[in-house]
């Protein structure tokens, strides 16, 4: 019955994990919590880390809420000339972990749920 029930509501539990891990949107204070056990967070952090260490300079926006292209210098000239570092977006999201990192929980957690399933089915 219980495993009747994992794999029939299974798009309810990945959208569960999708969004406690901030997919798409921020979650409530109360279920915060659920970041630290999502693996799509720990994927999405190394992803971003792979993507923006040791990159180039990123061009402001026009309407871009980072403080280096809000500054008084986009009075005197265009906003999209201007450029700030890649590790501004790592500060942004909170980033402070290598990729190694990241890829080390991720493997620490699929190698536990898949112990957990097979003690799960060996003892049904």
């Amino acid at each position: 019955m219980f495993l009747k029930f994992v794999f029939v509501r299974r798009p309810l539990i990945t959208n569960t994990i999708f969004f406690t891990g901030g997919a798409f949107c921020t979650p409530p204070i109360w279920i915060r919590w659920g970041k630290f056990v999502s693996y799509f967070t720990y994927g999405m952090n190394a992803f971003i880390t792979l993507e923006f260490t040791n990159a180039e300079p990123i061009k402001c926006g026009q309407n871009s809420k980072i403080p280096q292209c809000m500054s008084s210098a986009n009075t005197t000239r265009n906003a999209t000339d201007l450029r700030f570092p890649p590790e501004v977006v790592l500060a942004f999201q909170e980033i402070t972990w290598s990729a190694l990192d990241y890829v080390i929980v991720l493997l620490v957690i699929f190698t536990v749920t898949r112990l957990v399933w097979y003690i799960l089915l060996r003892h049904k």
